[in-house]
């Protein structure tokens, strides 16, 4: 089996997939949404989500698993 690299989405692609606004994508950051910080440190980091991962942990949501 093959090891797959991750497909990362920006922050506004990902509240596209999702039909959300950005706020929402915010929010859900606080309530543990799965995100990465690309980048260099500090001002230069840019977040970045992996779309199956933030799937799975809205499913555990609904599912009330978090």
């Amino acid at each position: 089996m093959k090891n797959q690299i991750p497909h990362y989405v920006a922050k506004d692609k990902l509240a596209e997939a999702f039909s959300v606004s950005l706020r929402t994508i915010d929010r859900w950051m606080t309530y543990g949404c799965p995100f990465r910080k690309i980048g260099g440190n500090g001002v230069g980091r840019n977040v970045r989500f992996v779309l199956e991962e933030v799937a799975t942990w809205l499913s555990s949501l609904q599912k009330g698993g978090i």
